[in-house]
């Protein structure tokens, strides 16, 4: 099982994604697994579209609830990722 990290959820008023460790991304990639063009990057982290990317993550790591942390809403506003490059 994997030891706690910082992973969250990042939220606007029109969808969600899971940030995670870009380092995530790329073993879920070189794993097979493909990231649609919904979910977004930079150079730290990957935020993955909530409905279908995400998943990716806990089927990869064999993830818990208990590993995401924190919950973040920006009131409305588009959440910065969707000015991020995308998959």
């Amino acid at each position: 099982m994997r030891t706690l990290q910082q992973v969250k959820w990042v939220a606007d008023g029109g969808h969600e994604w899971l940030q995670i460790p870009i380092g995530d991304a790329r073993k879920i990639l070189a794993a097979g697994g493909k990231i649609s063009e919904f979910s977004y990057k930079d150079s730290r982290h990957a935020y993955l579209e909530g409905d279908c990317d995400a998943v990716l993550w806990f089927d990869h790591f064999n993830a818990l609830a208990r590993d995401i942390t924190t919950v973040v809403n920006y009131d409305g506003l588009d959440a910065p990722c969707r000015d991020m490059a995308r998959f």
